[in-house]
């Protein structure tokens, strides 16, 4: 048998053996999916996601604010309109970072200090969690932001200063969690 019949032997013969390692890893235990059942219990059953009386982590929930507002989105396992096609690193980045998985910051709400503070276990458990819950086709809404606001946090997310000095993200004070895990500056 020459060399590259050998190596396509040994190629064939380990594929089937490492995607069926690769899936294991991948496929949560009834007990990582309980664990992430108690998470989200214990963080609010991210009830930011949820319009009252309507399908759980569909989104679609307003928030006013200082900011304007913004609808929170669809957490489901949807792979359209929800995190259905996000790995689990991205919706780990998106909980910790507030990134998309095209970079697009989760502002100005993400990242949410409480989450941040998670310890990776506990996220991937509430990942493994949310994965169990029924899709929902629903679309998300756009935010309503002042321009202004909108304007300024985009300086902030690039790194770039603004005009205005009390303003100016390099230099004023940044977002800290504090002990009751809230924003404060």
């Amino acid at each position: 048998m020459g060399r590259d019949a050998a190596r396509l032997l040994i190629a064939l013969l380990l594929t089937p053996a490492a995607l069926a390692s690769t899936a294991s890893a991948q496929t949560p235990s009834a007990a990582d999916i309980a664990r992430g059942k108690y998470v989200f219990g214990a963080t609010g059953g991210c009830g930011c996601h949820t319009v009252p009386k309507q399908p759980v982590n569909a989104g679609g929930r307003k928030y006013d604010g200082p900011f304007g507002t913004v609808y929170s989105t669809n957490i489901t396992p949807d792979r359209e309109t929800g995190i259905g096609g996000w790995t689990d690193e991205q919706i780990i980045t998106a909980t910790r970072l507030g990134r998309r998985p095209n970079g697009e910051r989760l502002i100005p709400v993400h990242p949410y200090t409480t989450f941040n503070g998670m310890t990776a276990d506990d996220l991937k458990a509430l990942i493994a969690f949310l994965r169990t819950v029924p899709p929902v086709k629903r679309a998300n809404q756009a935010a309503v932001c002042p321009s202004t606001m909108m304007s300024e946090t985009a300086k902030c997310a690039s790194g770039k200063a603004s005009s205005h000095p009390a303003r100016n993200c390099l230099n004023a004070a940044m977002p800290v969690r504090s002990p009751i895990g809230v924003w404060s500056t």
